[in-house]
C-alpha cells in the first residue's frame, strides 16, 4: 500500500493468530497499539484476508459513515490484496470451518450493486467487498494491474472528505473514476492494439469474449470506442 502512496506508517506490522473462527466477529482486527494484524487461527493460511485487514486500515477513514462511502471502501480493502496476490478470491484458503462460517469471495463474480443492502451493515461490508471488488477485478483485466492498482489509489486518495460524507458517494466516486479512467484510457487502447493489431469494436465480442454480464460487452464497446477504437 505504501508504493500506491498510501500511509503505513513506520513501525514493522507483525501478525498474530488467535484460536477459532472469528476474533472479536471478525476475521482479522487491527491491533494499533503493536501494529499488527490478529488473525482468527481459521485464516492464518489465508493471505488476502490477512492483508485485506492492513489494506482496510489504509484505505478507511473512522470519522466516515456514509453506507455508500463504506461498501466502496471495503470493495477496495478486498481488491488491493487480491491484486498483490494475483488471486481473486478472499477467504478460499481458509480452513473448512473458517469457510463454513464466512464464505469465500471470489471477484470473478456478476452480482448486481442493487444487492448491497445500504442500511444493514453486514451487507455494506460483505456484498460491498464482493460486488465492488468485483468491479474493481474488471477495471484491471482491462487496463493491467499496475495502472489499474495506481488509478484506484490516486483517486482514492484525491477524493475530499466532504465529499465522502455525503449520501450520494457512490454519485461523486463514479464521476471521479470515470475522471481518472481518462488517463490511462489511451494507454490500455495502445496495449490492446498491440495484442491484436485487428481489434475493431465490431469484432470486439469475438475477440475479448466471453462476459460475465450481458451488459458488459456494451459498456465496453461504447469505452472503447470513445477511447478511439475503430469501427
Amino acid at each position: 500500500m505504501g508504493k500506491l502512496g498510501f500511509s503505513v506508517g513506520t513501525r514493522p506490522v507483525s501478525v498474530e493468530i488467535a484460536p477459532g473462527v472469528a476474533y472479536k466477529g471478525y476475521v482479522a482486527s487491527w491491533n494499533p497499539d503493536t501494529a499488527s494484524i490478529v488473525v482468527a487461527s481459521a485464516f492464518a493460511h489465508d493471505k488476502a484476508s490477512v492483508l485485506r485487514q492492513l489494506a482496510h486500515e489504509s484505505l478507511h477513514t473512522r470519522s466516515i459513515q456514509s453506507s455508500e462511502y463504506l461498501a466502496v471502501e471495503s470493495g477496495l480493502a478486498t481488491y488491493f490484496p487480491c491484486s498483490f496476490l494475483n488471486h481473486p478470491k478472499v477467504g478460499d484458503q481458509a480452513s473448512a470451518a473458517g469457510q463454513n462460517v464466512y464464505r469465500p469471495q471470489d471477484l470473478l463474480n456478476s452480482r448486481r450493486f442493487s444487492e448491497i443492502q445500504l442500511k444493514q451493515y453486514v451487507s455494506v461490508q460483505n456484498d460491498g467487498s464482493e460486488i465492488w471488488g468485483a468491479a474493481f477485478w474488471q477495471i484491471r483485466e482491462l487496463l493491467g494491474q499496475e495502472d489499474a492498482d495506481r488509478m484506484l489509489a490516486k483517486m482514492w486518495q484525491a477524493l475530499s472528505v466532504g465529499n465522502s460524507q455525503t449520501a450520494s458517494f457512490y454519485a461523486s466516486f463514479v464521476e471521479s473514476l470515470v475522471e481518472s479512467a481518462k488517463g490511462v484510457a489511451d494507454k490500455a487502447l495502445v496495449r490492446l492494439r498491440q495484442l491484436n493489431p485487428a481489434l475493431r469494436v465490431s469484432n470486439l465480442k469475438d475477440v475479448l469474449s466471453p462476459y460475465r454480464r450481458a451488459e458488459d460487452l456494451s459498456r465496453y464497446e461504447e469505452g472503447l470506442r470513445r477511447a478511439g477504437l475503430p469501427e
